[in-house]
């Protein structure tokens, strides 16, 4: 019996920690704009005309945009942000896209490389935000 009763605590335990560290995208959306103001998002658009609309509404990104499989990266302020989500697409928030990495401006990077070369290659947004 209480082999049982460890077992189940044990589970609850394991399942309320990976329930606590799930993000959903709409929470770190929600998050990136309180921060930030804009959030980049990918997502697919159901047809053409709502890709059109869409385009309309929201920055679309050069860097992803496929016309065929009608899948777009796009950045949004608040505004147009709560616009979108009335479409009712669902919609991917990644890290990466919206924060700038972990070294980017430390001295560490700035002594192994002295020179500023980032510019060399086109910048993630979140990195032309931060030179700007």
């Amino acid at each position: 019996m209480k082999r049982i009763t460890y077992l189940v605590l044990l589970s609850i335990f394991i399942s309320s920690i990976s329930f606590a560290q799930k993000n959903s995208d709409l929470e770190r959306a929600n998050q990136y704009l309180k921060e930030k103001g804009e959030v980049i998002f990918n997502f697919k658009a159901i047809n053409k005309t709502q890709f059109r609309e869409l385009n309309e509404l929201l920055s679309v990104s050069h860097k992803h945009v496929d016309s065929e499989a009608l899948e777009v990266e796009a950045y949004a302020n608040k505004e147009q942000f709560q616009k979108f989500l009335t479409y009712g697409l669902s919609f991917k928030v990644t890290k990466e896209d919206n924060e700038l990495p972990a070294n980017f401006l430390t001295s560490e990077n700035r002594a192994v490389n002295p020179w500023d070369t980032s510019w060399d290659a086109y910048p993630k947004y979140s990195e032309y935000v931060a030179k700007m």
